[in-house]
């Protein structure tokens, strides 16, 4: 860290925050023109799959955001390949910086926020919960990220290097590291109207018409 750099990915609240692993990628989403005007386009088919989103951890062929049938993401995902066991907080800040100097947000599922400072349950709660990191300064040594405050209310807040550090190797702590990247301004999406017929009429008779997967 001898270095001292910051770097800054765009980010907007978005209005819905109740459940924020949904926010998170509004949050990206929304801050960017070329996705923020399709998402205005085409919320009506706008898909999100919470086991997928565990399960890009592991294969970006499952990023949770998807356009209309699945077959088309919204944002590319991919796992961050940082090891669970015997990891070093140098390693930790290196893969972290890399990724949010090439342009890539990072989802983090299952840490301790006990020892996130900022959080809502530092010192508090042993909460495995998870935050989308979006910066850093080093000047500081502060990451800057998505999630709940000390106030319970989402939005931008900041954790230290170590905060971070010991809440992922934390005994209980799961950490599974997902990247987002933004897809290009040429990228161009068709409207799906079978996904859209599925959609009106799960609504109408409400039943899911969805099979499990």
């Amino acid at each position: 860290m001898c270095n001292q750099h910051e770097h800054k990915l765009p980010i907007s609240i978005p209005v819905t925050t109740s459940y924020q692993f949904i926010a998170y990628g509004l949050a990206i989403m929304l801050a960017h023109e070329n996705i923020k005007n399709y998402y205005y386009d085409h919320y009506v088919q706008m898909g999100f799959k919470w086991h997928s989103l565990l399960d890009s951890a592991i294969n970006p062929e499952y990023c949770p955001w998807r356009s209309g049938s699945l077959e088309l993401p919204v944002l590319d995902c991919a796992a961050l390949p940082i090891p669970r066991d015997n990891i070093e907080l140098e390693e930790i800040y290196q893969s972290i910086t890399d990724a949010l100097d090439s342009g890539k947000y990072i989802y983090i599922f299952g840490l301790d926020e006990f020892y996130l400072d900022g959080s809502q349950f530092y010192q508090d709660t042993h909460v495995l919960h998870d935050i989308l990191i979006y910066g850093y300064d080093d000047s500081r040594s502060v990451f800057l990220k998505l999630g709940y405050n000390k106030t319970r209310v989402f939005g931008a807040s900041e954790t230290s290097y170590k905060g971070l550090f010991q809440a992922l190797i934390a005994e209980n702590a799961i950490n599974s590291f997902v990247t987002y990247t933004v897809r290009p301004h040429e990228r161009f999406y068709l409207y799906v109207t079978e996904f859209l017929r599925r959609e009106i009429e799960q609504y109408n008779y409400g039943v899911n018409m969805h099979r499990a997967e």
